[in-house]
């Protein structure tokens, strides 16, 4: 599912992170009662490498750090993205899909210059009110259909 689109920059395709992926374990809290509470099991998960990439049209990566993984396609060169995104792939075929997504229309700062000003008020006076998202695609968009090719070589992945 695409959740996120920056026009030109970034192509937010899935994520595996805080809370999307636990394991239940039991643990005794200060009083000696045993209780169960939720592992993340991407916590542990540290991915600070560089690989001297540079994100180039069709990269696919993740940022840097611990407790997710949020995978981005690039739909052009961003190098803003160097300092704190690790390239990990790219894509071989299909981007003139990448780029009819990149061109679909998303949601916008309201005027206040804010990602829920307007909503917030409405919130304060009715409960039903939700907050809108910045970029968020106005269609649903969801990947049915992808693959990793085990047949490109290292040498033809680095030719960016």
């Amino acid at each position: 599912m695409v959740s996120s689109i920056v026009k030109n920059k970034e192509i937010k395709v899935g994520k595996f992170a805080l809370g999307s992926n636990q394991k239940q374990e039991t643990y005794m809290d200060e009083v000696g009662k045993v209780r169960l509470r939720n592992k993340n099991l991407a916590d542990n998960a540290i991915h600070n490498d560089n690989n001297g990439l540079s994100h180039e049209t069709g990269s696919l990566s993740v940022p840097k750090g611990g407790g997710s993984f949020e995978f981005s396609i690039i739909p052009l060169a961003n190098k803003e993205l160097n300092s704190d995104h690790l390239v990990i792939g790219k894509v071989l075929s299909g981007m003139d899909t990448i780029t009819k997504i990149n061109d679909i229309p998303v949601t916008r700062e309201d005027i206040l210059g804010t990602k829920n000003g307007f909503s917030s008020v409405g919130k304060a006076f009715d409960g039903r009110a939700k907050i809108a998202s910045v970029n968020k695609p106005l269609k649903r968009i969801q990947i049915k259909s992808c693959s990793v090719d085990e047949k490109a070589s290292l040498t033809s992945f680095l030719k960016f």
